[in-house]
């Protein structure tokens, strides 16, 4: 069986599912006594007008900002949400894995294994978790820079994942899977993988907003 990586479009647009949008305000100066990598270390906050929902606050660093988009999958989401991605899936501007309902019934349709869905609201959206964690490879994917003080994330994190063997393939038939190990990824913190019969289903049920990536064989690289 072929293995392959869940590779999305960019989205023009932006969406959130845990930012709700206020009235726009003047963007305030940053005081020019204060050096860029301060900033750096404290962590952005969002932009004026936008706002970090309050249920979500606790699984939000309070010092780099940063979050797990999977254990917020555990608090849920209402409807106040905006989406506005152009397809069938892909991932919000606050990092959380989105799909349509054509989606759903698309894996609905072949009994997929190795996820959870909670809707995001009555949007016809629903986020998605991938629960069929693997281990990856050592050095294949790797953490670098300053931890943070209060969380301990570092900065960066790098690496693909590109053949077979550099990830533990799950045996089940149409079955997403992604990496145990969350890393600080500019714009999500795993990679979503998928067996070649889901993604077969996929395909025939013409679901749209990204292309698969084939994981390669040893013998191939």
């Amino acid at each position: 069986m072929n293995y392959y990586m869940l590779v999305e479009k960019d989205h023009p647009r932006q969406s959130w599912a845990l930012i709700t949008e206020e009235k726009k305000t003047k963007r305030p100066e940053r005081p020019p006594e204060i050096p860029p990598t301060v900033h750096r270390l404290l962590g952005q906050p969002f932009p004026p007008g936008l706002r970090f929902k309050p249920q979500y606050s606790r699984y939000r660093c309070k010092l780099c900002r940063r979050f797990d988009e999977y254990e917020v999958f555990d608090e849920g989401f209402d409807d106040g949400v905006k989406i506005r991605i152009k397809g069938d899936f892909g991932h919000t501007t606050d990092r959380v894995f989105v799909v349509n309902d054509r989606f759903v019934k698309a894996i609905g349709s072949v009994n997929a294994q190795g996820y959870e869905l909670k809707p995001l609201g009555k949007s016809g959206w629903h986020a998605l978790r991938v629960t069929c964690l693997v281990k990856v490879l050592p050095g294949v994917l790797e953490a670098s820079g300053m931890p943070c003080p209060e969380c301990g994330r570092k900065e960066y994190a790098g690496g693909c994942v590109q053949k077979v063997s550099e990830i533990a393939v799950p045996e089940s038939p149409n079955t997403f899977f992604a990496s145990q190990e969350s890393l600080p990824l500019p714009f999500w913190d795993r990679d979503i993988f998928l067996t070649e019969d889901l993604m077969q289903a996929m395909k025939s049920n013409g679901i749209k907003g990204g292309y698969c990536y084939r994981l390669y064989t040893d013998e191939e690289w």
